[in-house]
């Protein structure tokens, strides 16, 4: 059989001014708030603690590139 791929393998091509944003999502984004079994947006709180506490270059853009991604995905999960 094959061997296992690394995760580096694995991570789809992204543009490199993505990559701060994309080094983060995994661990926001399930930092959400909801109520009533709805999610109703992710915890802007808890972005912005983990942009201060990893010091990310840009963190404006950043924080931006995140609310997109999290906004597409919920629209993903809604249709």
């Amino acid at each position: 059989m094959g061997t296992n791929p690394t995760c580096a393998n694995c991570m789809p091509e992204y543009m490199p001014e993505n990559r701060e944003a994309l080094s983060l999502w995994p661990l926001v984004r399930n930092q959400v708030i909801a109520s009533f079994g709805q999610v109703i947006d992710i915890n802007h709180l808890a972005v912005w603690e983990d942009i201060d506490r990893f010091g990310i270059n840009s963190p404006k853009q950043c924080f931006l590139k995140i609310i997109t991604l999290f906004n597409h995905f919920r629209e993903m999960g809604e249709n």
